[in-house]
């Protein structure tokens, strides 16, 4: 019986192991997803996250179905060893009951086996409880996978393609946690222009941004998009407009194509890929050696090896990629050196016509068409 069971116990730990591996893929998702919330809504990636949770669970209920099938058929294997032991000592007890001496030991044999027999049998019941709770969670993260995006979808036409001006801030103000961030901010960003928002730490030029996105709603003032005024639940339909490149930048893990791609629904054809790349300085040549080599290598959420620089021109990169007329660029610059800086924001005006950019850099600031230079607020 010991030889049993650590027979079985040693034939279950890779079945545990592959249990433990697929849930660790499911909850490493789970938690990556939560520290990129703002990156999956800037890109309008609700599409692309579906279909890659689907894949997450798929890939989860798969092993939980082998690996079930598996201790399984171990634990009624183990039941049935036991189950058989104990019905041979019972008729040799019963059919040698007159050639032997039957004692207290013997009950004991019995019903040690009856005890063992019962564990497994409770084991299976176990097991079968546990694929219950499974299936309670699998249903609760796929009734979270069908969710659509928060807020209402707008009709893309009400927005006047006529209206001269992109951007209309009217008296922006921002109050957090009792503290004045800016006050009574008000300017005009025109179609086809490069729009520059310098001012110190502490202004508020991220928050300024996330109003001008409707992620979030101003303390005071009004946003108009193109003639129209912009509320947070019209977010999603404003961002199939603009791309952002957000100050905190986030990749997503995977293949670097799959990080330049995400969130793009109208895929850039090689020629624009090798350009946007050597534009950037992410690529030296653009052979098909070198191209496939740096698209195709494997990145962790933090990077894997890449430095900030380089996340930040791959974040860029994945904005451009998705070929929007309005490019938000909240301090893109800040990891990268001013020569390649320069380079890149010529590339970005070359390829889109409407820029908006927070920058400390004065030269970025001498090719912007107009700047709005804000004071942080007295307390």
């Amino acid at each position: 019986m010991v030889f049993l069971a650590l027979s079985i116990a040693l034939r279950s730990q890779h079945i545990h192991a592959d249990i433990m591996n697929a849930q660790n893929l499911v909850y490493a998702y789970n938690v990556e997803r939560l520290s990129m919330t703002l990156d999956i809504r800037v890109n309008n990636a609700y599409k692309r996250e579906i279909a890659t949770r689907t894949k997450t669970l798929d890939h989860y209920v798969k092993i939980i179905r082998i690996t079930n099938k598996k201790m399984g058929l171990l634990l009624s294997l183990q039941a049935a060893i036991v189950g058989a032991l104990l019905a041979g000592s019972v008729l040799v007890l019963v059919f040698y009951k007159d050639s032997s001496h039957i004692g207290t030991g013997d009950f004991i044999m019995i019903v040690g086996y009856i005890s063992m027999l019962t564990f497994q049998l409770r084991t299976v019941a176990g097991a079968c409880i546990d694929i219950q709770r499974q299936i309670v969670y699998l249903k609760k993260i796929l009734e979270y996978t069908r969710e659509f995006p928060e807020g209402s979808d707008v009709n893309l036409n009400q927005f006047n393609s006529e209206y001269d001006y992109i951007f209309d801030a009217r008296n922006l103000s921002a109050f957090v946690d009792g503290r004045t961030l800016f006050n009574n901010v008000n300017f005009k960003v025109k179609e086809g222009d490069m729009f520059a928002l310098s001012a110190p730490s502490g202004f508020g030029k991220s928050t300024m941004l996330g109003y001008l996105l409707g992620l979030e709603s101003p303390s005071e003032g009004e946003v108009y998009f193109k003639g129209v005024r912009i509320e947070p639940d019209m977010s999603s339909s404003l961002l199939e407009y603009v791309a952002v490149v957000p100050q905190k930048t986030v990749l997503v893990q995977g293949t670097i194509r799959e990080n330049i791609l995400y969130g793009t629904d109208d895929m850039p054809s090689k020629i624009e890929i090798i350009d946007i790349l050597m534009s950037l300085e992410l690529i030296t040549d653009c052979t098909d050696e070198t191209l496939n080599s740096f698209l195709e290598r494997d990145v962790t959420q933090q990077g894997g090896g890449l430095s900030g620089g380089e996340i930040q021109r791959i974040c860029i990169a994945r904005a451009l990629a998705r070929k929007t007329k309005v490019i938000v660029l909240d301090e893109p610059t800040a990891s990268i050196g001013e020569e390649l800086a320069m380079k890149i924001i010529r590339h970005i005006r070359k390829h889109c016509p409407t820029i908006i950019i927070t920058t400390h850099n004065p030269r970025i600031l001498s090719m912007s068409d107009h700047f709005y230079e804000g004071k942080v607020a007295e307390r």
